[in-house]
């Protein structure tokens, strides 16, 4: 399960994943979850049997209470992975530096240099220089033309976690975020893949987020994925996020469909169950033409793209 902190974040990606949920407009109301509503949470979480959570928001180091929330769920035993653009003010990159690294890690989603300002880029490295091994990389695919190859420099220069996340980018229902289009994706197999053999040579392993498709690499490149210890995965299950208001939903793409409130379930293990019996016929659908006829779709071995490509390829927003 995923908290979001804050519903607003000091970044603005073209291919965000959270649009739907977020306060952009410096108009608008920002919130951030209350420790009240967050302890709430945290006894979910135990009585569910759940030891470990991720920090979402925007960018959750905002929240003026961030220390004293961490603190909280650490006080908990709960394992937390903290979900951040990097950009962190330096009281709290202190704080987070005296943690124990094995029970409160960084998941930094990096976006290529260029597109920082030039204090963005300042703050990102200090916080990198800081926290190093406590980080882990995450970058997201939106366009055909991007390049990995500076993630390793990171990871060489600030002897960061030696794994990366990898994702693609995908479509939100009700927003215009920036993807590529499911047609497209056979375009950056090839780059993954060299990417994926320069990183085994170095002892970096890429881990791979839902949204890919089992059709877009040949059996060839998935084979070469697996001896570079970095199996692709092509099919997912619900992520579960719940907001500063206790309100729950399956993922960020399918956010804006049948959000409940936490108190609704008795569990993790229930929630789980109800998005999988409501989306389950669209994962049977896949995104595509080809997919109606695609064994790998019928055998679960691949979920015929995200969600996202499928209400959108069915018209099925509003479902």
């Amino acid at each position: 399960m995923n908290i979001l902190f804050t519903n607003f974040c000091n970044k603005n990606c073209p291919y965000c994943f959270a649009k739907g949920k977020l306060i952009l407009e410096k108009r608008l109301k920002r919130s951030y979850i209350s420790l009240k509503n967050l302890k709430i949470i945290v006894n979910f979480l135990k009585r569910s049997k759940e030891k470990s959570v991720g920090i979402m928001g925007g960018e959750p180091t905002l929240h003026p209470k961030f220390k004293e929330a961490i603190t909280m769920l650490l006080s908990q035993g709960m394992r937390v992975t903290i979900f951040s653009n990097g950009i962190i003010n330096a009281d709290i990159v202190g704080f987070l530096q005296n943690l124990d690294k094995n029970k409160c890690s960084v998941i930094l989603n990096i976006n290529a240099p260029e597109s920082y300002t030039k204090k963005e880029w300042s703050m990102i490295k200090k916080t990198m220089k800081s926290l190093n091994r406590s980080i882990k990389l995450g970058f997201n695919i939106y366009r055909l033309d991007f390049n990995m190859d500076f993630i390793i420099k990171l990871i060489q220069d600030y002897n960061l976690d030696r794994s990366i996340r990898v994702a693609i980018a995908n479509p939100l229902l009700g927003q215009n975020n920036v993807y590529i289009p499911l047609k497209e994706h056979r375009k950056i197999a090839p780059k993954i893949i060299k990417f994926a053999q320069k990183c085994d040579s170095l002892d970096i392993t890429l881990n791979f987020d839902c949204g890919f498709t089992l059709c877009s690499f040949t059996e060839r490149e998935c084979g070469k994925l697996f001896y570079y210890n970095s199996p692709l995965k092509t099919f997912c299950e619900p992520g579960i996020d719940v907001g500063p208001d206790l309100i729950v939903w399956r993922c960020f793409v399918t956010s804006m469909l049948w959000n409940k409130r936490l108190t609704d379930f008795r569990n993790t293990f229930e929630i789980n169950k109800f998005y999988i019996n409501k989306f389950m016929p669209f994962h049977r659908m896949g995104a595509t033409n080809k997919c109606f006829k695609c064994k790998y779709l019928k055998r679960g071995q691949c979920g015929g793209g995200c969600l996202g490509h499928t209400l959108k390829f069915f018209h099925l927003e509003k479902a």
